[in-house]
């Protein structure tokens, strides 16, 4: 729909399991998990006038993508599934980083960020070579970059259950480093974004949009 407002164009439906889209120039592109029992998954592309839907690569349960001048970037079987690099014009997938990836993803110009339940990772595009930027990530589920850090929502949990109170928004330069905290308290943060001066989210259990300084 326009920026400003007005009328919703739908580019496509029926999708399984959709959870994170991208896009460049000319497409949309975007990841489908798949559904029970087989979670056979896509990436795929469509154009942004609308058209036909050309599936770019089956990915089982596809989560997370990133799209980088000829390359789409995802993930397989949600967590520690494998990060794939799949040609925006389609053909053969490589695998990057066979032991990494996660829920969701972003990109800096050399690197790529995924977050899971279990830990915040950084893969670089075309070594591979994986770094954990944090082990004790219990329920995350949305990260964001700027110039120099990654930014992360920390679900949390209480008990083996969610705590409207235990959630936290961290950070952690993008090479590495002390963890800090920006917020804390929150209820289950479950989005996140940033720009030059602030950080947004979304707090899922107590319905909040919130802001805080870098």
């Amino acid at each position: 729909m326009p920026k400003g407002g007005g009328p919703i164009e739908t580019l496509v439906t029926g999708l399984s399991g959709a959870n994170a889209i991208a896009f460049d120039a000319t497409s949309v592109y975007w990841a489908s998990s798949g559904v029970l029992p087989d979670f056979v998954g896509h990436v795929s592309k469509v154009s942004r006038l609308g058209g036909p839907v050309e599936i770019l690569a089956d990915v089982t349960r596809a989560s997370g993508v990133v799209v980088d001048g000829t390359t789409v970037y995802t993930s397989g079987a949600a967590i520690a599934g494998g990060v794939l690099a799949i040609p925006v014009t389609g053909g053969a997938s490589r695998s990057i980083a066979p032991d990494a990836g996660g829920l969701a993803m972003t990109s800096s110009a050399t690197d790529l960020f995924f977050v899971s339940s279990y830990v915040v990772q950084r893969v670089d595009k075309q070594s591979g070579t994986t770094m954990t930027l944090f082990d004790a990530n219990v329920g995350g589920s949305a990260l964001a970059l700027d110039a120099t850090h990654v930014y992360w929502a920390f679900g949390g949990y209480w008990g083996g259950a969610p705590h409207p109170g235990a959630g936290k928004i961290l950070r952690v330069l993008q090479r590495g480093g002390a963890v800090e905290e920006i917020a804390i308290c929150q209820g289950k943060p479950a989005a996140i974004a940033v720009d030059a001066n602030s950080v947004y989210w979304v707090n899922w259990v107590t319905g909040e949009l919130m802001a805080a300084p870098k």
